[in-house]
């Protein structure tokens, strides 16, 4: 019953501190501010980075209530579309600030492959 007893203390502590780390970091501005980012990096000697939701501040896709897109009800994903085409001009935005350092892996409508190659045809010919 000791070990139990610990391994449960250890499990607490140790899921303190990821969370006391997690909240610390989404306080520095380099997780809103492209500028602010750019400077982080120089500062933790990172030469470039790849950019996908939920890596910069742990935000919400726009409209989308969920972690993975598997179980979309058809009458919400043209809200959950507009929402990755919204979160994409932002990815298009902060990435050009430095494109020489930032990648960006845009969202896509997974369940409508035909448009989902379109939109990323299109990205691949502005890049």
């Amino acid at each position: 019953m000791r070990c139990r007893s610990l391994n449960r203390n250890a499990d607490f502590y140790v899921s303190k501190v990821v969370a006391e780390t997690q909240r610390w970091n989404m306080q520095t501005a380099g997780h809103k501010e492209v500028e602010a980012r750019l400077r982080d990096m120089d500062v933790d000697g990172v030469a470039a980075e790849v950019i996908f939701h939920g890596s910069q501040n742990g935000e919400v896709m726009p409209f989308a209530d969920r972690i993975t897109f598997d179980a979309i009800p058809d009458a919400e994903r043209r809200l959950v579309a507009a929402g990755q085409r919204i979160y994409n001009r932002w990815l298009t935005d902060f990435c050009s600030a430095s494109p020489e350092r930032h990648i960006g892996l845009a969202q896509i409508a997974i369940w409508d492959l035909d448009a989902a190659s379109r939109r990323s045809d299109g990205r691949r010919a502005r890049a």
